[in-house]
């Protein structure tokens, strides 16, 4: 395998290791603030609720992914160009998570 190919792979398996990271802070997040509201500690809707998890983990797989999985590349755009289209991606994610959760809690 080339030096090009062992270093695409070892970005790949780090990538899968910080978005599976991002999947368990979404999740648990969820769950944990959702047992708080189910207990009455929280007034905030199940909606928000999955906005505030899916917020921590995006800024979790963002920092993680910049400085660990792709920090040895130079092609990247940088600054804010670079956080715009991070962010643009994540809102159609979020939006793809947020309308099953509305239908299930609010149309069903």
């Amino acid at each position: 395998m080339s030096f090009l190919g062992r270093e695409v792979s070892r970005e790949a398996f780090k990538y899968i290791i910080v978005g599976t990271g991002g999947y368990v802070i979404d999740v648990g997040l969820f769950n944990i603030l959702s047992i708080a509201r189910a207990q009455g500690q929280l007034d905030f809707d199940p909606l928000v609720i999955k906005t505030i998890s899916f917020i921590v983990a995006v800024i979790f797989t963002y920092v993680f992914n910049a400085r660990w999985t792709f920090r040895q590349r130079d092609f990247r755009p940088e600054g804010v160009t670079r956080i715009l289209r991070y962010s643009l991606v994540n809102v159609l994610g979020l939006v793809i998570t947020l309308t099953p959760l509305y239908i299930s809690r609010n149309i069903l």
